[in-house]
């Protein structure tokens, strides 16, 4: 067994001479908000891929689902497994660029390729503190492979808490055996705590590191891998927000390092992504080989980011004349749709919500204001008898009006294209899903003659 892993949750599997890719993620993400790191010359990652022989995606985040590198490295003409879910917008989208073979498998369903057994899981959490929250999930999945002596357990960004990984433990020692490498995330691809105005951030993201670190350590005892790699949560910010990318709260490699160390894991850890891979040798007296697949063009994050710091953010570059009093209509029709479904559903929504409309969403020096001067404000209040705070959303005017007409999905641009207060600083995961039903119905464009 063979493991590469390139960037983010970007990770090749060659095993009983069959080729997995999962997720291949290249170039932007989030409308532009996010780019992925480190960077390759792409024809030489389409090579390294021409031999593939299974696509797996684990969810729809354009940061695991590159509808662009699929089409332009003929991956789409490759076999492809993924959950079968509930919601079909995942396999639809793979149809509609031209994928043709796609296995839907059942959570935790026994897949048998060749001399190859894989399994999909399910998302069990929607986040993973064990906070509740009343917004329906069905998104993330983990994958897991053998090749009858060697299991692979590849996290991917499935946000578990630790009574899940228990589940999950079990549930992989009686049908795969014991786990020889796992792939798991440090951190999380999070807007928090970079993106938020109104906090001590360099505190924030020290904690937070501390926490992810202590979180990591508890799930390796959990599932006790032999060999672990950090995978997952990884991009730099580029555009005229790029200066935040000094306070995302990722641990390093020398932190995971000496956190396992001081904790006494019994795991190895191997440091794989930028194009490095992991050999896995049957009954050799060294049983693990490491090499260089290929070396990235930009492995230096400071240059990366420099390189990209000019790059505009999609609803930069699109053509948006659309007046604020239009917006202020769309708003009105698009708030009582979010108001008719929290209701059918019984979501609590902890906290009001504010929306602060800017035409240039640019921050001072000290990252702690909007340069430009608000234009607009919407509000959203909380249905519960007591409100528990304010969360203001700081966002350029042009993607507020691209998301309440669908033509940008609220869950991307939260993630990388909004700056925000909050007031307790206290997250309720509902509070923000929720905004993906802010939005019109196809017949309410239609209304508007919105295409």
């Amino acid at each position: 067994m063979k493991i590469t892993h390139l960037s983010n949750s970007f990770i090749t599997i060659e095993v009983n001479n069959m080729k997995i890719c999962c997720d291949p993620w290249v170039g932007i993400a989030n409308y532009g908000g996010w780019h992925s790191f480190p960077e390759y010359d792409k024809s030489q990652l389409i090579t390294h891929l021409e031999n593939v022989d299974i696509v797996y995606i684990s969810h729809l985040h354009d940061d695991h689902l590159d509808l662009n590198f699929l089409i332009e490295s003929k991956l789409v003409e490759k076999k492809f497994i993924i959950k079968n879910f509930h919601f079909k917008v995942l396999i639809n989208k793979l149809k509609l660029i031209g994928v043709r073979e796609i296995y839907e498998l059942q959570p935790y369903e026994k897949f048998t390729l060749g001399k190859v057994i894989m399994s999909i899981l399910p998302q069990m959490s929607s986040n993973s503190d064990d906070l509740d929250e009343d917004v329906e999930y069905d998104l993330d999945t983990s994958f897991i492979i053998s090749d009858g002596t060697h299991v692979f357990f590849n996290q991917v960004d499935n946000p578990y808490s630790t009574n899940d990984y228990i589940k999950l433990s079990n549930w992989i020692d009686t049908n795969y055996g014991k786990i020889t490498i796992a792939a798991l995330m440090a951190g999380a691809a999070s807007e928090y705590p970079h993106m938020f105005l109104n906090i001590e951030r360099i505190q924030e993201k020290e904690f937070i590191i501390k926490s992810s670190l202590r979180k990591l350590v508890e799930k390796l005892n959990i599932l006790k891998p032999e060999y672990y790699f950090p995978a997952g949560g990884t991009y730099i910010i580029p555009g005229k927000l790029h200066p935040l990318n000094s306070l995302i709260a990722q641990p390093s490699i020398n932190e995971i390092r000496d956190s396992l160390k001081n904790n006494n894991i019994d795991c190895n850890l191997l440091h794989l992504e930028g194009g490095n891979s992991v050999k896995i040798n049957l009954g050799l007296k060294n049983p693990i080989q490491l090499s260089t697949e290929f070396l990235p063009l930009c492995s230096e994050i400071i240059k990366s980011i420099d390189n990209h710091k000019d790059d505009l953010y999609d609803y930069e570059m699109e053509v948006c004349e659309v007046s604020i009093e239009k917006i202020s209509e769309l708003f009105e029709i698009a708030k009582c749709n979010w108001i008719d479904v929290i209701t059918q559903k019984n979501i609590e929504i902890e906290q009001d919500i504010k929306f602060i409309l800017y035409k240039d969403l640019t921050l001072n020096e000290e990252l702690n204001e909007v340069l430009d001067n608000p234009i607009c404000e919407f509000t959203l209040r909380s249905n519960q008898s007591e409100c528990k705070g304010l969360l203001t959303i700081k966002i350029d005017f042009r993607s507020f009006y691209l998301c309440l007409i669908r033509k940008k999905v609220w869950n991307g641009t939260i993630g990388a294209l909004c700056l925000f207060e909050r007031i307790p600083n206290i997250f309720y995961p509902s509070v923000t899903f929720s905004l993906n039903y802010l939005v019109l119905s196809n017949s309410q464009k239609m209304d508007f003659k919105i295409i």
